[in-house]
């Protein structure tokens, strides 16, 4: 009888295991696979208050701040090449 108790119990520790470990581990790990493929619209629910949901919030700033900083290069680059375009036209008119 004993034992049968002990396998229910480890039986009810991997099921909770699986569900507030593993299942949240996946999909950060998914989410992670797909920011580096590129994909900056990833976001994870971050709907918890305990470290996975807290992980899952830094997560999603992170992924803000990395789509802000590609924003600001590319408004830097196309600011340089109307310039250079500018400078260009400029020197043509001159020669």
């Amino acid at each position: 009888m004993g034992e049968a108790k002990s396998e229910e119990s480890k039986g009810s520790l991997s099921i909770l295991f699986n569900h507030f470990i593993n299942r949240p581990l996946a999909r950060f790990r998914q989410a992670l696979d797909q920011v580096e493929q590129g994909n900056l619209d990833t976001r994870l629910p971050a709907l918890k208050k305990d470290e996975i949901g807290i992980l899952e919030g830094h997560f999603n700033t992170m992924v803000d701040n990395l789509n802000n900083s590609k924003k600001k290069i590319a408004e830097i680059l196309q600011a340089a090449e109307a310039r250079e375009a500018q400078k260009a036209k400029t020197e043509k008119k001159g020669s």
